[in-house]
């Protein structure tokens, strides 16, 4: 059995390995703090669930019942679960099939890969 993650401490390294690699994070890193106090405040223990990202992409502050704000809110946290299932592989990724693609841009998603594989950003062979 696997030591339960401190998620805010995953977060940030997560934050502090992606500056290092020159991002800057505007709206990731406040995203990012966002969730996690969500996640604290709901008690969320274990992975990473679809169900626990998908409620806290619905509270947007504006309280919009926009899909396309939820999706946008959903796909910020693609890539740290991603990078999160190295050190939980149970962490759950969420695609644009929870909320729909994020309108305005092209999907993230690649279809050419197996389901196992469907990371964000797609690799190419």
């Amino acid at each position: 059995m696997s030591m339960p993650i401190d998620l805010q401490a995953k977060v940030d390294d997560y934050l502090a390995e992606r500056r290092r690699l020159g991002f800057e994070l505007r709206n990731m890193a406040p995203a990012l703090k966002s969730f996690t106090s969500y996640a604290e405040h709901m008690g969320h223990q274990g992975p990473l669930t679809i169900d626990v990202m998908a409620e806290w992409a619905r509270q947007d502050k504006a309280q919009s019942h926009s899909l396309g704000t939820w999706a946008r809110r959903l796909m910020v946290l693609r890539p740290f679960t991603c990078w999160l299932r190295q050190f939980e592989p149970c962490t759950e990724v969420p695609d644009a099939l929870v909320f729909g693609s994020v309108p305005g841009e092209w999907c993230r998603i690649s279809t050419m890969r197996p389901r196992s594989s469907n990371c964000w950003p797609p690799h190419v062979d």
